[in-house]
């Protein structure tokens, strides 16, 4: 399997649930689950579709989101716990 047959065809999982986790974090805080599965799939369209307009990196764009308690710093430190990935290795 080449590298681009594997990250369209797994792709999707992955954006999945990414999906089901933004949606459950709304369901826990009070959503209906309707709702909150709305409100996270146009999330993520719209963060898509930034990225595919400007083209910036991803790491750009989400340093430029401004959140209460710097929450995607800390999800991004917590998923990257671990790995090799550091902030001043991102292309």
């Amino acid at each position: 399997m080449d590298a681009v047959t594997g990250l369209s065809a797994s792709g999707p999982a992955f954006a999945y649930i990414i999906l089901e986790s933004l949606a459950e974090a709304g369901v826990k805080v009070g959503l209906p689950r309707d709702v909150a599965t709305l409100l996270a799939a146009q999330t993520m369209k719209g963060s898509a579709s930034v990225v595919l307009e400007t083209g910036d990196h991803p790491a750009l764009l989400k340093d430029s989101v401004p959140t209460p308690r710097a929450a995607p710093s800390t999800a991004s430190w917590s998923s990257r716990k671990g790995s090799s990935v550091s902030p001043s290795s991102r292309p």
